[in-house]
C-alpha cells in the first residue's frame, strides 16, 4: 500500500473494469471484432474508462472523473530539454476543450497540468461553458 499524504494510505484504487461496465459494448465488440472497426471502438472505450479511477484511502474516499492536458504543444523530449517554461496558448486550449467537449459530453472535470494559471482556468471555463 502507498502512501499519498503524510500518513494518509491508500487501501483501494482502481479504474473500472471494462468489461464488466458494459455488457452490451462487450457483446458488441466480440461480433464486430473481425471488422477493423471494433479497434476504433475498444480505443475509445479504454480511454473513457481510464478518465475515472475510484481511491479509497484510510481518510477520504475519491473518485476522479476527466482529464488534464498539457498546454504546450512541444513534444517531450522538447520540453525535457528547455530552458524556459513554454507557456503554451490558454485560448488555443480554451478551444481544443470546447471541440472536445462537443464529441465527448461526458466529461466533467477538465484541467491542466501544473504550472496553468488563471488565464488558462478563464480560457477553458469561457470556451466550455459554450460546449455546455
Amino acid at each position: 500500500m502507498a502512501e499519498t499524504a503524510p500518513g494518509e494510505i491508500i487501501r483501494y484504487e482502481a479504474h473500472p473494469p471494462m468489461f464488466r461496465n458494459n455488457r452490451l459494448g462487450f457483446a458488441l465488440f466480440l461480433l464486430l471484432m473481425p471488422v477493423a472497426i471494433a479497434i476504433v471502438i475498444l480505443m475509445v472505450w479504454y480511454l473513457s474508462s481510464r478518465a475515472r479511477k475510484l481511491t479509497i484511502t484510510d481518510r477520504e474516499l475519491r473518485f476522479e472523473q476527466g482529464l488534464r492536458a498539457n498546454a504546450s504543444r512541444c513534444s517531450h523530449a522538447e520540453l525535457d530539454e528547455a530552458t524556459e517554461l513554454n507557456d503554451g496558448n490558454p485560448a488555443e486550449l480554451g478551444e481544443e476543450y470546447h471541440a472536445l467537449l462537443r464529441r465527448q459530453p461526458q466529461i466533467n472535470v477538465l484541467g491542466g497540468f501544473c504550472g496553468r494559471d488563471h488565464r488558462y482556468v478563464e480560457a477553458i471555463c469561457g470556451a466550455t461553458r459554450l460546449a455546455a
